[in-house]
């Protein structure tokens, strides 16, 4: 596939805001900027992921899913796997303390002190296997679009029933949140939707391109940031219901 100068940049933006929150510091001005940077991450990589999906009208079969297991997975896995066999032998830790980072279970532990960074690749590998299983079982082809469009949209809904809960429930806290599986496929799914509208309805997706529409984004994201750093600063961003679960929900829009 041709290099994407936007996408590049928004590589770049993403790479520079976790390699300054964990070089220099994780909050400027009561904004977590490596989490934002995480988040660019993510629906870049629903994005890039989501090409396969559509860009030469596949059916999604049961070799359409192995292939991109296949794929996916040997883009990423050896290599994380050999840092962490190799951290295992260079250090005290032992294959108990890893075991749950080469299933991808890591997050479900508190805490991810091993190889805590890796919590950001657990959300994304784990997309990646669901994400061609619903398309085997619910999206046919890349030709039906109101299958598609409304397993993403139930994906969407099922998210936000699933964060309010735990939220309402066990009273958990934006971090904890954050760094959930189950909880953050939505930033993925929302660059999946992007190129769905990109191949499917190319006319909106050049209206999502235009000037106003990035000037107007632009005034979104700041307000979002005001309205992230007030409660961050105040420390209420794991007090409140808003912040837990709408304020977290419009990072991925």
């Amino acid at each position: 596939m041709d290099r994407n100068l936007g996408l590049d940049l928004i590589r770049v933006l993403a790479i520079s805001l976790v390699f300054y929150s964990h070089l220099i510091s994780g909050v400027v001005k009561g904004i977590p900027i490596g989490n934002f940077g995480v988040e660019l991450f993510f629906i870049l990589s629903g994005f890039l992921v989501g090409r396969h999906f559509f860009i030469h009208q596949p059916k999604y079969t049961l070799n359409f899913f192995s292939k991109f297991i296949i794929k996916r997975w040997l883009r990423t896995i050896p290599l994380y796997y050999f840092v962490i066999t190799l951290k295992i032998l260079l250090t005290k830790h032992t294959f108990y303390d890893a075991f749950k980072f080469y299933l991808f279970i890591q997050n479900y532990t508190s805490p991810i002190s091993f190889f805590s960074v890796s919590w950001s690749l657990s959300v994304e590998e784990w997309f990646y296997l669901l994400l061609p299983i619903i398309a085997v079982l619910f999206f046919k082809a890349s030709r039906y679009i109101n299958q598609i469009l409304i397993t993403i949209t139930v994906l969407y809904f099922f998210e936000l029933v699933l964060r309010f809960y735990k939220v309402l429930k066990y009273d958990s806290s934006w971090e904890i949140i954050s760094s959930t599986i189950h909880l953050r496929m939505d930033s993925l799914l929302t660059g999946f939707l992007l190129v769905f509208i990109k191949y499917q309805h190319p006319s909106i997706y050049h209206k999502l391109k235009s000037f106003w529409v990035f000037c107007f984004g632009v005034i979104l994201v700041f307000i979002y940031l005001m309205f992230f750093s007030f409660y961050y600063q105040e420390n209420q961003i794991n007090s409140l219901l808003f912040s837990c679960r709408a304020l977290f929900l419009f990072s991925t829009l």
